[in-house]
């Protein structure tokens, strides 16, 4: 950058130091995506030199700059440095691929408030906008072991497994009572009772339809009609046999049956044992 008084072109550089003051607001919730907004005030102080290091001054007049080659009486040299407010704002999220380290992109708006040399000497921006990408990484704070969001002191369960969703002491919540928590159970409306996987799905050995741990019959040969309330198979004529293995599905009630639920008839009378009065009867 150069300034000129007519008669000579002078190299200038300007060196400045911001300091600012923000406030970030942002989700305590401990989530893997955390939106955010910054804004702030500040300050950034700067000041010219030439090549050599040397600060410069510039000489006033009725309360302006003056660019003359010849320097008019009663005026006055200032330093050529000034404090020069800002504002701030500042929007963007925060991605955490693993605990305590953070992916932050956002977008950065930078206001300068105008003063006496960029009013009349300095033909410069009043402002900028930047994009940032950061990689952070945070240490110490409170100790929260287990990363489940309540700190140690206050944890009454100190080794929840991380995901878990917790209670305000730290415990894992688990809603369906299958021992798995709320936030890992992949199957969290299992009815009270059945056995689950370790991903809180409920198992089905025999594949009836009904849960072990709910399942009366759980040993039902696959392909079997059962009741849906005790996974036993359906036997429509009482006989002992399953629906599914019976081979006389409506044998009479109180006929002895074979392994095939068909009825015996010992003296062929055509009456079923176990209903026959008269089981001898001469052929």
């Amino acid at each position: 950058m150069i300034i000129s008084d007519r008669s000579t072109i002078l190299p200038i550089k300007f060196t400045y130091t911001p300091i600012e003051i923000f406030l970030k607001f942002r989700s305590l919730s401990k989530t893997i995506f955390n939106p955010y907004i910054i804004g702030g005030f500040g300050m950034i102080m700067w000041k010219a030199q030439d090549d050599n290091g040397n600060d410069l001054d510039i000489y006033w007049f009725n309360d302006y700059y003056s660019d003359s080659a010849h320097i008019p009486a009663g005026g006055e040299w200032k330093a050529f440095k000034a404090n020069q407010l800002t504002a701030m704002l500042s929007i963007g999220f925060e991605i955490f691929p693993i605990s305590n380290v953070g992916i932050d992109v956002g977008m950065r708006g930078r206001y300068l408030f105008p003063n006496e040399f960029t009013d009349q000497v300095l033909d410069t921006i009043r402002g900028d906008v930047q994009v940032m990408a950061n990689l952070n990484f945070y240490y110490g704070g409170v100790r929260d072991s287990d990363k489940d969001g309540v700190v140690d002191s206050k944890d009454k369960c100190p080794d929840t497994p991380f995901g878990a969703t917790v209670d305000e002491f730290g415990c894992p919540i688990d809603s369906d009572q299958d021992g798995v928590p709320d936030g890992l159970d992949m199957c969290p409306n299992t009815p009270n009772g059945a056995m689950v996987d370790a991903t809180g799905c409920p198992s089905d050995e025999d594949g009836d339809g009904v849960y072990d741990g709910l399942d009366k019959c759980p040993g039902t040969p696959y392909g079997a009609q059962v009741d849906q309330k005790t996974g036993c198979p359906l036997d429509g004529d009482g006989d002992g046999v399953s629906d599914f293995e019976d081979a006389c599905p409506n044998t009479p009630k109180g006929a002895y049956v074979d392994a095939n639920g068909c009825p015996f008839d010992g003296d062929m009378d055509g009456v079923y044992d176990g209903i026959d009065k008269c089981p001898n009867t001469p052929m």
